[in-house]
């Protein structure tokens, strides 16, 4: 049993990984009735919009690990080189290369290494050029232009990211680097901040600035930070999205650009109106490529414009459905319950109702038109250890005791969710049926059917139900001896 439920669990788990997405070129989700309508022709999907476009999803991975990893490795080779002979200007762009990889700050740790990182860069850039900061080709990357001269541009996006610390002899390589810190961070203290724009977020998505979480308004927000680099990434279901570097200048206004603009969006949403998904702008592209890889599953695109539905497959596979009206799904089950009668001969004698457990295979079918179901099948059950004896009275005829019992039964049922698709299926159902040896029963049973492959009509099937009758059709007069079935099984169904 245990067995049977991992396993279970992983095939849902594999599911879930694949699960399709429709992706709206507009702003927003559409309301229900048009993303029904949208399942209809997918069998299934979640929904996304601009939002999603703008700031796909950019999952912290081992490719994060391992360029934060290198990092703390670049610093701490640096150091054991310091006292090397003319080592300042290779340690400096080794970690200016290592440095301008990373686009996210994920942690408090993260931050803490980035600044020191930076802080041992800005050491190195000014044992390297000393004076010549300003006028040295090789020095361009590591300065920037303030009033009054150039500065060393690893310190001063050092402070962008510390402001509220002040600098320690031991944040440099050697004691001999230390007054020119701090007379750069006096002067860096001195430049006008810059405003950092900050995208509208949808509710429940949560905003980060270097590793901070920042609280954003329906309209946006505007910071004022210090000039240099700042990091933004977005945390939307636990998943790391829409990472940024933004450089913000001095006294001027930098803004979060989306990856997407409205334009875009605009442009992309013309061709799925003409039905096609070719054309679409690079950067449109480049965010469904972005949302194929961290989704898995089949990727749809869609627009919805006054009414006019289109949805279209775009990659993995994606396929829209064909609509049936008709369908046949053949089903195989193993389970098992408890069956509750007199007849079990080790009750005749006293008539009382014994329990017995049972265990029970069905084939079936179901043949649908629409959401009404016509039923079919015959259902095993076996009663190890408990025996009926199928002949009336105390017949001495050999072989009438069987622990063997077959129940064919026919009926009909709603769906509730039609095995059309991808998605879950689910089947309330009526029956009647012959249980052998002596009763004509009535029954229900409540199935649901879990996808099983990425493309559709397989499922897995989980079915609780019951059946019975006060009466066999051995009793007579006011004589009343019932049967009842009590079950839960699963097993596959599949679409023909």
């Amino acid at each position: 049993m245990r067995f049977l439920v991992a396993l279970i669990l992983s095939m849902l788990a594999a599911n879930v990984a694949r699960a399709g997405i429709v992706v709206w070129m507009d702003e927003e989700v559409p309301d229900e009735k048009v993303t029904t309508r949208a399942d209809n022709k997918t069998g299934g999907t979640k929904h996304y919009a601009y939002y999603d476009l703008a700031y796909p999803p950019q999952p912290n991975g081992p490719a994060d690990d391992e360029e934060w990893e290198a990092l703390r490795q670049a610093v701490s080779d640096g150091k054991k080189r310091w006292d090397e002979f003319e080592v300042e200007y290779e340690i400096a762009n080794d970690l200016e290369a290592l440095i301008t990889q990373l686009d996210v700050i994920r942690s408090k740790r993260d931050m803490d290494e980035l600044v020191a990182a930076l802080l041992f860069q800005g050491a190195a850039v000014q044992v390297a050029f000393e004076d010549q900061l300003g006028n040295d080709k090789l020095a361009a990357p590591f300065r920037y232009t303030r009033t009054g001269g150039v500065g060393n541009r690893p310190w001063s996006d050092a402070y962008a990211l510390m402001p509220g610390r002040d600098p320690l002899a031991s944040d440099v390589a050697d004691g001999a680097t230390y007054p020119n810190l701090l007379t750069e961070f006096e002067e860096v203290a001195k430049r006008p901040k810059g405003t950092l724009k900050l995208a509208r977020v949808d509710e429940g998505v949560k905003m980060f600035v270097d590793g901070t979480e920042v609280e954003v308004d329906a309209d946006g927000t505007a910071l004022e930070v210090p000039p240099g680099r700042h990091f933004i990434h977005l945390v939307r279901d636990g998943v790391i999205s829409g990472r940024q570097v933004v450089l913000v200048e001095e006294g001027r206004e930098s803004e979060m650009m989306p990856r997407v603009s409205l334009e875009d969006l605009a442009a992309a949403r013309a061709r799925v109106d003409q039905e096609t998904t070719t054309g679409f702008p690079e950067s449109v592209k480049s965010s469904l490529e972005a949302l194929s890889r961290h989704y898995g599953g089949q990727i749809f695109v869609a627009s919805n414009i006054d009414g006019n539905t289109v949805v279209l497959p775009y990659a993995h596979g994606a396929s829209l459905l064909k609509q049936r009206a008709v369908t046949f799904v053949g089903i195989g089950e193993l389970g098992g319950g408890l069956m509750s009668t007199s007849l079990f001969d080790k009750a005749r004698e006293t008539g009382d109702q014994a329990v017995a457990p049972m265990g029970m295979g069905s084939l079936g079918f179901e043949l649908g038109l629409y959401n009404f179901a016509i039923v079919g099948g015959t259902d095993l059950v076996m009663t190890p250890g408990n025996t009926i004896t199928h002949a009336k009275g105390d017949s001495t005829t050999e072989n009438v005791d069987t622990s063997v019992y077959v129940h064919p039964y026919a009926g009909a049922g709603v769906y509730l969710l039609r095995p059309t698709g991808r998605s879950t299926t689910a089947l309330v159902e009526g029956f009647y049926s012959w249980h052998h040896p002596a009763h004509h029963a009535v029954g229900g049973r409540i199935s649901l059917g879990l996808p099983f492959e990425p493309d559709g009509g397989t499922w897995i099937k989980l079915t609780i139900g019951g059946s019975g009758f006060p009466q066999s059709m051995w009793d007579e007069g006011s004589d009343r001896t019932s049967l009842v079935l009590l079950y839960a099984r699963s097993g596959i169904a599949a679409r023909f």
